[in-house]
This record gives structure tokens, sequence and C-alpha cells, in this order.
């Protein structure tokens, strides 16, 4: 469907709603029982020194381009071919990508902090779920910036 015409249609705010309801829920238990969240800090101190910077970045940027490379890309190349495989390796390069692409420190952090990277994982497949029941980006999209501007308010308000 035409990018433009996506924003006709209410199955994709409908959709993006419920997808950054259910990431937030996830992510508030995945902190629960985290020791560490391991990009707050950098975050919180960008919040501080940069607020319209990081913030445009992380609810915008970082968004669209994600949802671009994982989602419409990754997912929408490799569910021609299988979605089980669309779905696990599209949700864990997007975790991965979120350490980096560092083998190192994702397997520190299983080690360490196991929760955060199924965290991640999930919220990569609630993302390509969205995308894959709507066959709209937009509603990955709009759900991704839901969670990361929720998740910025909650960590410049300090309410983790």
């Amino acid at each position: 469907m035409n990018f433009f015409k996506q924003f006709s249609e209410p199955i994709v705010y409908s959709t993006a709603i419920i997808t950054a309801a259910t990431m937030i829920i996830v992510g508030k238990i995945g902190i629960k029982f985290s020791k560490n969240v391991h990009s707050n800090e950098f975050i919180k101190e960008k919040l501080k020194t940069e607020p319209l910077k990081i913030i445009v970045i992380s609810a915008v940027a970082a968004p669209l381009f994600e949802e671009l490379v994982y989602r419409k890309l990754i997912f929408g190349w490799l569910r021609t071919y299988s979605k089980p495989l669309a779905y696990g390796l599209s949700s864990f390069l997007f975790a991965f990508e979120h350490y980096g692409f560092n083998f190192k420190y994702l397997i520190k952090e299983l080690k360490t902090d196991f929760i955060n990277v199924p965290v991640f994982t999930f919220n990569g497949f609630a993302l390509a779920y969205a995308y894959d029941s709507s066959n709209c980006i937009l509603t990955s999209i709009l759900a991704h910036c839901i969670n990361n501007t929720l998740s910025m308010v909650s960590q410049y308000y300090d309410l983790d």
C-alpha cells in the first residue's frame, strides 16, 4: 500500500497503539527484573545536555531508520521465504543492534543481566507482527516512535 495512503487507515493507528502498549508493559516488567538497562545512563545524560537532539534521534530518526531496515527490508524479504525465519532473524538482529552488533557485549549482557536481550527481541517480534498484520510499515514506525517517546519521557522524569 502507498505510504501516504497508510495515514488514512484506522488499522494502522489501533495496531500501533496496541503494539506500543504491549512493548511498554514488557519493557516495564523487564526493568523490574533487570540489574541495569544498558543504555539508560547514556540517554539520561544526553537528555540533560542535549534534550532536543536526543529526543529527535531516539523518538523519530532511530524508529524510522530501524523500521525501514528491520521490518521493511529484512523482514519483508525473508517472509517471502519463511515467516518464522523472518520473525526470528529480524527480531534477533533488532536486539543485536542495540548491543552494537558486538557478540562480546551481547554475551556479557546475557551472563550478567539476561532479561534485556529477550525484551529487545520481543520488541522486534512485536514490531514485526505490527507490520505483518497490517501490511503497513507506518504501523510499526508509529508503535516504535510511541514506545521510544514514552521511554524518553520516563527517563527524563526518572519514572523507571
